[in-house]
């Protein structure tokens, strides 16, 4: 009906009509999406092309860290139950951030960490934590959101903060552990432990050779030579990576203790406590989350 009047349309008139209607929702749906919104971005994984231009631009920074909330945070619907709408925070610090681009003077760290805070603050999952660099100054900014609250909210956080739990207590006396063991992943003090007395020892008789063959006269520089540049990594401060360099180049003398070590091994290492105490009470403790290191590794 069309003022007062029915209108009969044919057939292709009714199909010329729906195209038009798909076709006005379709622009509506494009002009309210942002760009790229649907665009799956990984905490885990660094996506050169997605990332490339956030390293000199406060606003991609910000587009990054919010493109990459909205597809992987799953706490949105504990966020609204706290009045959190993600895409207002888009359209209220985006500005801000591009702000900050168009400065002719350099951003401090000071004032960068002052809008993260007010940023990430309403958040609440207790485990997230956020890094960015302020590439004015070279150096990174990370926060906490949990710490920040807690901070604010909690008047026992000065006496907390930095706690880290001890059984040294429980060791002895009437309600003594009942079992207790611990153990460091880091192999600072490990990958080091090459059995060089038996590389010495295989000097030594090659070198108390009267008359030795060619291959005799090799192995001897080559021994040589690798204690010199074992000597040369102990005191490295690349030691990891110079260490595994040194395995792969020596690798067919079988050198006891000679072996390459993932580098992420070392510098995530893990500190993992357990104990029982009477009554069958079970307490575990682990110094960090960095597990994809020691998925594989026999120590654990």
């Amino acid at each position: 009906m069309f003022n007062g009047q029915i209108v009969k349309l044919s057939n292709c008139q009714i199909v010329k009509l729906f195209n038009c209607y798909i076709a006005v929702a379709a622009l509506l749906l494009m002009a309210g999406c942002r760009d790229d919104a649907d665009h799956l971005l990984s905490y885990g994984q660094s996506d050169e092309l997605a990332f490339d231009e956030a390293r000199n631009s406060f606003a991609e920074k910000f587009n990054v860290f919010w493109e990459a909330m909205n597809c992987n945070y799953s706490l949105w619907d504990y966020e609204a139950s706290f009045g959190l709408d993600w895409d207002k925070v888009y359209d209220d610090f985006m500005p801000r951030f591009q702000a900050l681009d168009e400065r002719k003077d350099s951003v401090t760290d000071e004032e960068f960490k002052a809008l993260l805070t007010e940023l990430v603050s309403p958040l609440h999952d207790g485990h997230l934590a956020i890094q960015m660099q302020n590439h004015h100054t070279g150096n990174y900014i990370m926060l906490q959101p949990n710490q920040i609250r807690n901070e604010k909210q909690r008047p026992d956080y000065a006496q907390v903060k930095g706690f880290v739990p001890s059984l040294a207590g429980y060791l002895q006396g009437e309600n003594a552990l009942l079992d207790y063991d611990y153990f460091n992943t880091s192999l600072a003090e490990t990958y080091f432990r090459v059995d060089t007395v038996s590389v010495l020892n295989q000097i030594a008789q090659l070198e108390a050779v009267a008359q030795p063959s060619e291959m005799q006269q090799f192995l001897l520089k080559e021994l040589q030579s690798f204690m010199a540049d074992y000597r040369a990594v102990v005191t490295s401060p690349n030691a990891v990576a110079d260490f595994n360099r040194l395995a792969t180049r020596y690798e067919a003398y079988q050198i006891p203790g000679l072996t390459t070590y993932d580098e992420a091994a070392v510098n995530y290492a893990l500190t993992v406590k357990y104990a029982l105490f009477p009554e069958n009470i079970v307490y575990f403790y682990l110094s960090g989350f960095y597990l994809s290191a020691w998925i594989t590794c026999s120590a654990i």
